[in-house]
């Protein structure tokens, strides 16, 4: 007959609980907020687009050209009364 001893080398032990990690009204809790942030920025550029396309013109671009600079001419600046108080030459533009 043989004798076997066992020896413990300390008396702990290693409880493992098992719960959740993600309840579920986190994830609903989750779910609802990026979905009202999608919803929400959704909203905002159908708005936007909305308000730009009932506040633009229908026109064509051609006809919302500015109007043609005017050149300035020697008769423009002589006959201009401000601009002969200094009673300084004009100079020539072209």
């Amino acid at each position: 007959m043989a004798l076997i001893t066992v020896y413990y080398r300390g008396l702990t032990y290693q409880r493992i609980i098992y719960r959740d990690g993600y309840t579920l009204w986190e994830l609903m809790s989750d779910v609802g907020g990026v979905l009202g942030l999608y919803f929400g920025l959704t909203i905002i550029t159908v708005y936007e687009i909305a308000v730009f396309l009932t506040l633009v013109d229908r026109e064509p671009a051609e006809v919302h050209r500015p109007p043609p600079a005017r050149a300035f001419t020697r008769r423009l600046l002589y006959n201009n009364e401000n601009f002969l108080k200094n009673e300084r030459l004009v100079p020539t533009i072209f």
